[in-house]
């Protein structure tokens, strides 16, 4: 073999191969480029047209090698053992071409980065919600720091808390907030749970979150709540507490349709888990309180009524006890003769 048959078949052809794989592998990469174009940096452009830029110039001197039939620099074997080193890095790439992460993967590495910051942020909200309403004793200011976060951290325009009666059957309007602040018509709402649907009614009875893309075209929904919020989309989420539904926490978007992804409704659940907690704590310590109360009363009475003797001094002395007690603005005592 001769040393213009060596220069073809050791420099020209082998270089003309590389930059053939180089260019392939260029334009392979433009979709995914294309894709994400929106966020490509400099960098992510120059790391993307390097195997284009690579292909051109080898393209250049496996040509000139062909034409004159002679090695660049008159060395054959430093070029073809340079020109097999340039072919590892394409090679490798389509060895693993199903997992490759090619030039776009920065761009989703800073998306996939961006993400679980915001993530991080959530989580740490949620933890600070959570730390406020173990500490809160009242249920409306737990209600009210609630539907704030909610608002703040899903971007719905209308957030409120219903609870649910002893019995099942009825949702109560408990407390809401909307773009102008605290809507006190909230307060008056009457759902009955049984007979009339909505998403509060079938958050309560499948016990688990409900999320509508397009309410006012749903059938699970509250036609008369839907206009009065102007919903578009959203999610109900039901506080449970001891395999009981105390209430419903409701997210609503009033400007655009969404759909909430499940990340956002497990969130949602771990804020309203931690407010059905509060909220049994605050109902368990009003009840204690009222039933103290009712002890102090039946002690109170009981110490004037042995300190007295007459009869209708004990029935005032009860009377005047009793009324405030329960809430009356009057209270009138009777005395049965003995006759009847």
């Amino acid at each position: 073999m001769d040393a213009e048959t060596k220069s073809v078949v050791f420099n020209a052809v082998p270089l003309l191969i590389l930059a053939a794989l180089y260019l392939g592998v260029g334009l392979a990469l433009i979709p995914s480029l294309w894709r994400d174009r929106r966020r490509l940096t400099a960098i992510d452009v120059g790391l993307g047209a390097l195997f284009p830029c690579v292909a051109f110039p080898v393209a250049v001197y496996g040509s000139v090698v062909l034409a004159d039939e002679r090695p660049l620099g008159g060395q054959l074997w430093p070029t073809f053992a340079a020109t097999l080193v340039a072919f590892l890095p394409p090679l490798l790439l389509l060895a693993r071409w199903r997992e490759r992460t090619f030039v776009a993967s920065g761009v989703r590495a800073r998306a996939a980065e961006e993400k679980t910051t915001i993530r991080e942020r959530e989580l740490e909200t949620v933890s600070a919600v959570s730390t406020a309403l173990a500490r809160t004793g009242d249920a409306e200011a737990a209600a009210m720091l609630l539907l704030e976060h909610v608002v703040t951290l899903f971007g719905v325009e209308f957030a409120a808390l219903a609870l649910v009666t002893d019995d099942g059957r009825e949702a109560v309007g408990f407390l809401a907030l909307g773009e102008e602040g605290e809507l006190d018509w909230w307060r008056e709402v009457r759902l009955d749970l049984v007979n009339e649907p909505s998403g509060i009614a079938s958050a309560v009875f499948d016990a688990a979150p409900v999320a509508i893309y397009d309410v006012e075209s749903s059938s699970r929904v509250s036609p008369r709540l839907v206009e009065r919020v102007r919903a578009k989309s959203g999610v109900w989420v039901p506080l449970i507490s001891e395999e009981r539904v105390l209430g419903v926490l409701v997210g609503v978007t009033t400007r655009e349709r969404r759909a909430f992804s499940s990340d956002e409704i497990t969130l949602m659940q771990a804020l309203a888990g931690d407010a059905a907690l509060a909220l049994e704590r605050t109902r368990s310590s009003a009840a204690l309180e009222q039933a103290l109360d009712r002890e102090r009363l039946v002690s109170r009475v009981a110490v004037r009524v042995r300190s007295e003797l007459d009869v209708d001094t004990l029935l005032q002395v009860a009377v005047s006890e009793i009324g405030p007690a329960l809430g009356v603005d009057r209270a009138s005592r009777r005395r049965s003769s003995p006759s009847g």
